[in-house]
């Protein structure tokens, strides 16, 4: 509920400076032709050609922070782990997949994930070394080998920075979940081919949800990831009438903010 309440708040706060900002426009007399700008929806791109560019701008830059912001939190993170000295049987592992930049953590962590900016590696903890045979070890390394030869930790930083951006419609929110299962599938059909399903199998059972989820990591949607391996359906449920309803709504709210701001913006001129 809180989400739902959060997300309410925001566009009530959309609707009201929307309100706002028309009746200020409607109360200046040299406005009152850009009336129809901020009433028609999308109309503001039309306002003028640089002002297009300026939010288009501001837009784009806002993501690629964001994304910025993202990545940074997740290197920082990073700090304070305490690595440890790799196993014989994670560089025999290593050899067979070819992970080359493995990393393991001190500790009976059970966690696996991939992690890095320009140079993805992959995160193992101790525990799994110790827990896993040799095959289930290759179906983790070899997800996770998929998620770095994919830059993933990249593209789920930049997915979340949408998600966080366009919070006004919860579609994007949506989209970025989907993508995020679908991208553990992906690596876990990687995987498969390789070991077969039932140390693949084995190895998401063992370690089931207990990674970082602040990193890409081998965990998350279990369900429809061991529903693969059996050879069941993966669909995924289409997004709820609420969902589209409310992204619509905060979209048009959206946009008449803007337009009003490119309104005041000609005003000024």
């Amino acid at each position: 509920m809180t989400g739902i309440r959060r997300l309410a708040a925001a566009v009530a706060v959309a609707a009201l400076l929307s309100l706002g900002c028309i009746s200020f426009v409607s109360a200046c007399p040299p406005a009152l032709s850009c009336l129809r700008i901020v009433f028609a929806m999308g109309g503001w791109i039309f306002v003028h050609p640089l002002l297009s560019g300026v939010f288009a701008f501001v837009a784009i830059g806002s993501w690629a922070v964001r994304t910025g912001m993202i990545l940074l939190a997740a290197e920082q993170g990073l700090r304070g782990l305490t690595t440890a000295p790799v196993r014989e049987a994670m560089r025999a592992g290593q050899t067979r997949t070819g992970a080359r930049r493995v990393v393991c953590l001190a500790g009976d962590s059970e966690s696996a994930f991939c992690t890095g900016t320009w140079r993805p590696t992959i995160f193992i903890g101790d525990g799994v070394a110790g827990r896993l045979n040799s095959a289930e070890l290759d179906a983790v390394l070899l997800h996770e080998l998929d998620h770095a030869k994919r830059f993933e930790p990249v593209r789920r930083a930049a997915r979340q920075a949408a998600a966080d951006l366009f919070f006004f419609a919860p579609l994007v929110a949506w989209w970025a979940q989907r993508r995020l299962v679908q991208v553990e599938l992906g690596a876990d059909r990687a995987a498969l081919r390789q070991v077969g399903p039932r140390a693949l199998a084995s190895a998401i059972l063992t370690l089931g949800e207990s990674v970082e989820t602040r990193f890409a990591a081998f965990g998350g949607a279990t369900g429809l990831r061991v529903a693969q391996v059996l050879g069941d359906s993966t669909a995924q449920p289409w997004p709820s009438a609420r969902i589209v309803a409310t992204s619509l709504a905060g979209t048009y709210l959206a946009l008449q903010v803007l337009a009003c701001a490119g309104a005041l913006l000609l005003i000024g001129r």
